[in-house]
């Protein structure tokens, strides 16, 4: 009710043709807003949500209606603070990037980027300031391949892939390298068949405590059947070397690195493993036997750290997620609150993330927030059939009037958002307004290596100074540097002289020169060692496409004549993005069809 579009109506014919005519009076209809701070006007309902219920009768119905327009009233009477975490905003929708209706997966890499992975096309970098697709490690390694869950490590500047159909299923590793599109293998993760689960993150060097100090080690978990095998990341070809196997007393349900111990969820209890393994559900504690007696499904567990965070391991918080409720817990196992969240909404499976310090909760028609600190829940965002896409939450695949929409959580106290959408691809924008799809840009999917020859060389665009004192004489091109030299050489022919005199002086020359079929070198004097030093140095011509000494290539990037000697798997971010060039259209990718459902 605190939503400002909230409001209960009855229902006409056209609102609900499927029903059957003796049941329209007792229908009636509550609306919400689905897409936060969007005005489409009455013509162009996309930012709104409609729940139709049915009363056991008419008196029935006016008594629902009437009572829930009097609590709305009531509410804004109160004025109550306003406790909302997050707005929503569009990425992109189906018009935009008509492939999002196979969208699996997808981890933030940068403000402007986004790596979505697809079924059946493999993953892709999403590029949302030049609206431009990018398959990661090229289009032949992603031909065919499903990719079940992406993450991505950045102090590794590893993508790590959960690719494969169920009974082939197994982990791949890719150098952010891939990330412009250039050909690279994806790395296999050795005895990963048939995994159901992964995780990334950062542990510590084995003996040492502190797992948050700079230059920690960064491990890999992958959970088959009921063991869990542990990966070291390093410096070698391969990125990884197996570490440990540990055998867990059930099939993990969830997994989790985070402050430097790997977390495994349970049926009704969770383990964390460290220097020494120790579990975080303690049975002698009374008011947790009840998990034991039904099947509650682990989710998550999240350290809760407070106004001042606990340094002593015996002091610390967590709370335990499961399918049907989350409870609070201290380093012991024991209950250390009596509050409970429960949830309003039956979850969906795989439909909890943990996007600090709110717990999101999706259910199907909305997504319930819960603050991890005071267990208070604080917001429903009012989304129908959202799944998050990212581990975090903060990006959502969901259903706005039929269509898939891909959707940002954006923090509302925040100046910044986490991505940058351009305006035109917002629904906030002014173009939009009334006209849902006139002014929206669509992504198309480039490929490197075949713009050579794209007349809309980056070189030509280059900012050029204007001509000062400038006469145009004649033409001259890349290859006419003696001709210049001749024109320097030429002795003034007097003060007095007017312009065009000066030019009818020059002409006869040129002509000669242009003519002649003699050594042009000792026609027009000068030495020859001055003329190729002045073709050295001449200024970059904007019409040649392989002038030498140019420090732009075809793309417009800066370049250097030695190749680059680097293993691309170990190559820096912040030397790939120097070498991204720009990319053509390829119209025989397969997202840039329309999938129709």
């Amino acid at each position: 009710m605190r939503d400002p579009d909230f409001g209960v109506t009855g229902v006409s014919e056209q609102d609900v043709i499927h029903a059957n005519k003796n049941d329209l009076a007792k229908i009636f209809r509550i609306t919400t807003s689905q897409i936060q701070g969007v005005s489409m006007g009455e013509d162009v309902p996309v930012n709104r949500q409609y729940t139709l219920l049915m009363a056991d009768s008419q008196e029935e119905r006016k008594k629902w209606v009437i009572a829930l327009n009097e609590l709305k009233t009531l509410l804004k009477r109160s004025r109550l603070a306003d406790r909302s975490a997050f707005s929503v905003k569009e990425v992109f929708d189906v018009a935009s990037l008509p492939s999002i209706r196979l969208a699996q997966c997808a981890t933030v890499i940068d403000r402007t980027k986004v790596v979505v992975g697809f079924a059946d096309v493999g993953l892709y970098c999403v590029e949302l300031d030049r609206e431009t697709l990018v398959a990661v490690g090229g289009e032949k390694e992603n031909k065919g391949r499903f990719v079940e869950k992406v993450e991505y490590n950045a102090a590794e500047q590893l993508l790590l892939v959960m690719v494969g159909p169920p009974k082939e299923r197994h982990v791949r590793l890719i150098p952010s390298a891939a990330l412009d599109g250039r050909d690279l293998k994806w790395i296999k993760v050795a005895e990963t068949k048939g995994c159901h689960l992964m995780a990334m993150g950062a542990g510590s060097v084995a003996g040492t405590a502190n797992a948050s100090a700079s230059g920690n080690v960064h491990y890999i978990a992958v959970a088959i059947r009921k063991s869990v095998i542990v990966y070291q990341i390093d410096r070698t070809e391969r990125r990884h070397k197996k570490w440990k196997e540990l055998a867990m007393p059930g099939l993990p349900q969830s997994l989790a690195i985070e402050g430097g111990r790997l977390v495994v969820g349970f049926t009704h209890s969770f383990r964390a493993w460290a220097l020494g393994d120790q579990t975080l559900v303690n049975m002698e504690d009374q008011s947790l036997q009840f998990l034991s007696q039904s099947n509650y499904e682990a989710q998550l567990m999240i350290e809760v750290a407070g106004e001042s965070k606990a340094t002593e391991p015996s002091s610390r918080e967590y709370l335990l997620v499961f399918d049907k409720l989350g409870l609070y817990v201290d380093a012991q196992g024991r209950r250390s609150r009596s509050q409970e969240l429960m949830f309003p909404s039956s979850p969906r499976p795989g439909g909890f993330a943990h996007l600090s310090p709110h717990l999101c909760v999706y259910s199907e028609n909305q997504i319930d927030v819960f603050n991890v600190m005071s267990a208070e829940w604080i917001q429903t965002i009012n989304l129908r059939s959202a799944i998050p896409l990212t581990a975090d939450g903060l990006l959502s695949l969901c259903l706005v009037n039929d269509a898939p929409f891909v959707v940002m959580l954006c923090d509302v106290l925040s100046d910044e958002d986490i991505l940058y959408v351009p305006q035109t691809l917002s629904n906030t924008s002014a173009a939009s307004i009334g006209k849902r799809n006139k002014g929206k840009r669509k992504f198309s999917v480039r490929v490197p290596g075949k713009d050579d020859a794209r007349p809309g060389d980056r070189r030509s665009n280059l900012p050029i100074s204007g001509p000062s004192d400038f006469m145009h004489i004649v033409h001259m091109g890349p290859g006419s540097a003696h001709e210049l030299q001749s024109m320097i050489d030429l002795q003034p022919q007097g003060h007095g002289q007017s312009a065009g005199e000066r030019v009818r002086g020059l002409i006869p020359i040129m002509r000669s020169t242009s003519s002649s079929s003699g050594n042009p070198v000792k026609q027009l004097g000068g030495s020859k060692q001055d003329i190729e030093q002045l073709h050295r140095g001449r200024p970059l011509s904007t019409t040649s496409k392989s002038s030498e000494g140019s420090s732009l290539g075809r793309d417009g990037n800066t370049t250097t004549s030695s190749t680059s000697c680097e293993n691309p798997y170990l190559e820096p971010i912040s030397k790939q993005q120097a070498n991204i060039s720009a990319l053509p259209q390829s119209p025989s990718s397969p997202l840039s069809r329309t999938n129709q459902p």
